[in-house]
């Protein structure tokens, strides 16, 4: 939306905190270039950046899919990490589970990954 204003007017500007790519993947708010998550500024002719990061959702699954529960270290609300992240993912069986075995998917050519 384009809002005039006077030169010399005080403007607040705000990003979305995160805008959808595709599924599973996002762009996250980062910052403005040189200041912190909202910006005021004066009007005129400037140029203004907001700097956003690729997220990505970590989807796990075990069979059967009450066997256990999972462990993630850093937790995160709503399953999605920055790209690059380091996740550290551990598994508690429930009583009369053994675990068995990791199996792989990765959805993105690139990552990194180590298992132990």
């Amino acid at each position: 939306m384009r809002s005039e204003r006077p030169v010399g007017a005080v403007v607040r500007l705000a990003a979305p905190a995160s805008i959808a790519v595709s599924d599973g993947t996002r762009l996250d708010f980062a910052s403005w270039e040189g200041a912190s998550a909202s910006f005021t500024t004066t009007a005129g002719y400037r140029k203004v950046t907001a700097h956003y990061q690729w997220s990505y959702l970590l989807m796990l699954s075990m069979a059967p899919s009450n066997a256990g529960s999972w462990r993630l270290s850093p937790a995160v609300a709503d399953g999605y990490y920055p790209a690059g992240s380091p996740v550290s993912i551990g598994i508690d069986a429930v009583a009369g589970m053994k675990f068995r075995q990791w199996a792989e998917r990765l959805e993105r050519i690139g990552e990194s990954r180590e298992r132990s």
